[in-house]
């Protein structure tokens, strides 16, 4: 199976090192910063990294990971999206899920299967320099199947997140109230930031699944 990654920041570089290990897996990256390509495919992270979206053999992915900014996700996803092979599943790390989702949304029928995610942790600095195998480990990884999305996304996207040493992953079934959780943890006024320090990951775990529970969300364990 081949995964990409679109962005090899913290998170993205990140989830890339914690899926080492796994021959079966071909683990391909894209971002525009040389050093970081450089060090990625140093540290194993990656077998091999183009600067440029463009270049990158997107049709060949069984899964594409966004690691980016909500706006510059959705902006994939209305330049680059259609060039995914049919069935492919394309998923992202943003808090903030209405851009990527009203982008799916507007591209109408579409070859690919969209699953949304969110990784419940950080460190204090970013960069793929602050990226580590063990990031993930403890954490919670919410997941956003809406009807369109196959069962058998949803359990290759659980696997893929237990691999990368997730303690646990919340799968959302209803979007709009999923959206709701995500703006608030993403809001600075509750002190849920994008740079949360990993010190804080497992309260933040704690506030989510409270929030969970009140959601009626559904624990997968």
């Amino acid at each position: 199976m081949k995964i990409m990654f679109v962005g090899l920041g913290l998170i993205g570089g990140s989830m890339a090192l914690a899926l080492n290990g796994y021959p079966e897996l071909e683990r391909y990256a894209v971002d525009c910063d040389e050093w970081t390509r450089f060090e990625a495919l140093g540290r194993g992270a990656v077998r091999a990294a183009w600067p440029s979206v463009q270049e990158a053999p997107l049709g060949e992915m069984d899964v594409v990971v966004l690691c980016l900014h909500p706006e510059a996700a959705a902006g994939f996803v209305r330049e680059h999206a259609l060039r995914l092979r049919p069935g492919a599943l394309l998923t992202d790390v943003c808090g903030v899920k209405r851009p990527i989702v009203d982008a799916v949304a507007a591209l109408g029928d579409r070859p690919f299967v969209y699953l949304g995610g969110h990784p419940m942790a950080g460190r204090e600095c970013g960069g793929f320099a602050s990226a580590t195998g063990d990031l993930f480990r403890g954490s919670h990884y919410i997941l956003t199947p809406d009807d369109s999305v196959p069962a058998e996304c949803v359990t290759l996207m659980r696997q893929l997140v237990t691999d990368g040493s997730v303690r646990r992953g919340l799968l959302r079934q209803r979007q709009q109230t999923e959206r709701a959780i995500i703006a608030a943890l993403a809001d600075p006024a509750n002190g849920f930031a994008a740079g949360l320090c990993q010190s804080l990951s497992r309260t933040l775990g704690e506030q989510l699944e409270r929030m969970a529970r009140d959601a009626e969300m559904r624990i997968c364990a």
